[in-house]
């Protein structure tokens, strides 16, 4: 519950120039909102902005007084805004991150799912019905990268949790020349294909919290270059050699994973050998 009194003597230690005060009022404000990673980041802003600090006259919530008077970064400030926000200033919040980075990032879902449009609305409404699920996923970001790059492969994870995966390789190949060619197409290939479809969905499901699963479906199913991917994962120390093993590594577990649970059918990667940058899978 807002309390003016509570927030503006932590507006006002936040503004001292004693350490310890500073500290402490981050403590405090870290405890007093649902997003304590987005409160703490705000806290640190804040501090830089004694001025900001003092001016607080307690009439709005302490932080969305310092999401409103701090020289924020839009997509710091979109983030933590939709952390700590509720009600028609968590929908207004929503409302920019769709115009700002909806379209790019349905545009990504487009390459490597069935129904990006169904997958994005999906993730907001999460957003929107589950505050804890959402103060954990915008409170994380800290300003580094962009929000898109940050989202991104939450919503590949989701992509294929849901299930919509709509550009596969062709998984019949290696089953007859016939499938390869697309000349079958009755009844029991189609039941053939949703199976194997299916598996593979299965297999992520389990892989999904795998280093290697995002670089791997950016990879394959959005057909990125690993270049490409490298700057959507914006990892300062990830060099191009690190990235091809993580995915290397990733279809190896893939294939043990794969053989353990339908010994029966031939893995879906098992002739993708080559990667690119042939042999290159060290860092």
């Amino acid at each position: 519950m807002f309390s003016a009194r509570k927030e503006q003597g932590i507006a006002r230690k936040l503004g001292s120039a004693d350490e310890s005060e500073c500290l402490s009022a981050m403590a405090e404000l870290a405890r007093l909102y649902p997003a304590p990673a987005a409160a703490i980041e705000l806290a640190i802003w804040a501090i830089r902005s004694p001025d900001i600090c003092r001016s607080y006259t307690g009439k709005v919530p302490l932080a969305q007084h310092f999401l409103e008077a701090l020289p924020l970064p839009e997509d710091p400030a979109l983030a933590w805004g939709i952390a700590l926000f509720e009600g028609d200033q968590l929908m207004g919040k929503f409302r920019l991150l769709e115009e700002r980075h909806g379209a790019y990032l349905r545009r990504v879902l487009r390459k490597c799912c069935r129904n990006p449009e169904d997958v994005w609305h999906d993730v907001v409404l999460r957003w929107i019905n589950e505050p804890k699920f959402r103060r954990v996923v915008f409170g994380k970001y800290a300003g580094r990268g962009t929000l898109r790059s940050f989202l991104m492969p939450m919503l590949v994870r989701e992509a294929v949790r849901t299930s919509k995966f709509d550009r596969e390789q062709s998984l019949e190949d290696t089953r007859s020349e016939h499938a390869r060619q697309g000349k079958e197409t009755g009844p029991s290939v189609a039941a053939e294909r949703k199976e194997m479809r299916q598996k593979i969905v299965n297999m992520f499901a389990v892989l999904a919290e795998d280093i290697g699963f995002v670089p791997f479906i950016l990879k394959q199913y959005a057909g990125l270059s690993m270049q490409d991917v490298l700057q959507v994962l914006r990892e300062p120390k990830l060099t191009a050699g690190a990235l091809r093993k993580r995915v290397h590594d990733f279809k190896n577990r893939f294939r043990r994973e794969w053989s353990d649970a339908y010994p029966e059918d031939i893995c879906p990667f098992a002739d993708d050998e080559k990667e690119e940058g042939s042999g290159e899978v060290s860092p």
